[in-house]
């Protein structure tokens, strides 16, 4: 029991590999016949060249989706970056707008190690300072913190149905077993 407090590597590993198990035992891989994964495979890219594909190609795959009657199309792609022609973000904004039923997603940017160890400096002399001054702020959250958000941009959101979070939280073994359904951004959620 101590051991497992510490959170000893070899017992995190021995807990992940007995709950995987556990969970491909009681669940049947199944998804439901009314949704339809869709996935950029090397089928795609050999058809339609490497990825990322130009904004108006997109538009015109999530419009022929809707067409053949989606009732909602989730699209996990980032797109926070402008094209380096801006009628190609335009173009999919339009698109976006025609098919009426995309969900974009949003998410988290990859910030580098050395610039988070001197976020997490400052932040942490801050949160020094102003627990001193209000000790009753120590609540413990378990909701996790987004620090950058990578949301798309102006054009292209126009046309969006909705904005949703699409960011996968790995486990250091880089598998994936929980998904938070609640996020926090600056103190906001």
């Amino acid at each position: 029991i101590a051991a497992w407090s510490l959170r000893l590597p070899p017992l995190t590993n021995l807990e992940r590999f007995l709950y995987d198990t556990r969970l491909h035992g009681a669940l049947a891989p199944t998804v439901h016949e009314a949704i339809v994964p869709l996935s950029i495979d090397d089928q795609a890219v050999y058809e339609l060249g490497r990825y990322p594909w130009p904004r108006p190609l997109m538009g015109t795959i999530l419009e022929r989706i809707a067409e053949e009657g989606a009732a909602v199309v989730g699209a996990d792609i980032f797109i926070h970056g402008r094209s380096l022609d801006a009628r190609e973000d335009q173009e999919l904004g339009r698109a976006l707008s025609r098919a009426d039923n995309v969900v974009l997603g949003y998410g988290s940017l990859f910030v580098p190690a050395r610039l988070q160890q001197a976020q997490r400096l400052a932040e942490a002399r801050f949160e020094k300072r102003f627990l001193q001054a209000f000790p009753e702020a120590l609540e413990v959250s378990t909701v996790p913190e987004i620090q950058h958000l990578a949301i798309p941009i102006e054009d292209v959101v126009a046309g969006a149905k909705m904005l949703g979070i699409a960011d996968k939280v790995a486990d250091t073994d880089g598998a994936l077993r929980r998904v938070p359904l609640v996020r926090r951004h600056r103190g906001h959620y």
